[in-house]
């Protein structure tokens, strides 16, 4: 796995127009990224922020995919996969998802990203770390040394991860929570808001304190 990279001269259309797409949004502005507009399923839902509003997101398909990156703005939760099969439908059809790095995020040189990997303002990633596809770093995480994130993981704001961690797929980690050194949480796993997490979790455990 390698740091993915884009040039932004490919225009961009957001899948999502709820809390989620409103913070991808910011960053696209900040990195004066050429916005086509945005879908949503909720044709109720026709203003987003100024953004052109294209319709459900099979218009996605109106679009050449080597001439438009896309980005997933729909928000993560746990246990609910809507987020995933959007990336991997349109993944399947040949479209790439755009990573999106807030301008205000801190990450080491040799962090590895993947495609569609979302790091929101003031979070920090350490170096030898690696983020999987689609996963989200949320405002104000930090990230330490060599952690591994898998794929669709959800790590929410103020999350502090201290080194050498293993995050499994589809995994969600709530906001404050902390989690000690070389600990390895299977893949769905949860860890609750504010908690400090002592010991490894199995695939789909689930540690509130």
């Amino acid at each position: 796995m390698k740091r993915v990279t884009f040039l932004n001269n490919k225009k961009v259309i957001i899948i999502g127009a709820g809390g989620h797409a409103s913070v991808c949004l910011e960053i696209l502005i900040k990195k004066k990224i050429n916005i086509i507009g945005f879908t949503n399923l909720d044709n109720k839902k026709i203003s987003f922020e100024g953004v052109k509003f294209l319709g459900d997101d099979s218009e996605i398909l109106n679009y050449d995919k080597n001439d438009v990156n896309l980005v997933n703005a729909i928000g993560p939760s746990p246990k609910n996969n809507f987020r995933e099969e959007v990336s991997k439908k349109f993944s399947g059809l040949g479209y790439s998802f755009l990573p999106l790095i807030h301008p205000s995020a801190i990450i080491a040189d040799n962090v590895k990203i993947s495609q569609g990997v979302q790091i929101m303002a003031g979070s920090i990633v350490q170096p030898g770390s690696i983020i999987g596809s689609h996963s989200v770093i949320n405002t104000n995480s930090s990230i330490d040394h060599d952690c591994l994130i898998g794929n669709f993981v959800h790590i929410a704001p103020s999350v502090t991860l201290c080194g050498g961690i293993s995050v499994g797929d589809n995994s969600y980690v709530g906001s404050g929570a902390v989690i000690i050194e070389n600990l390895s949480l299977g893949k769905s796993s949860i860890v609750g808001a504010g908690v400090t997490l002592r010991k490894d979790l199995k695939d789909s455990e689930k540690y509130t304190g």
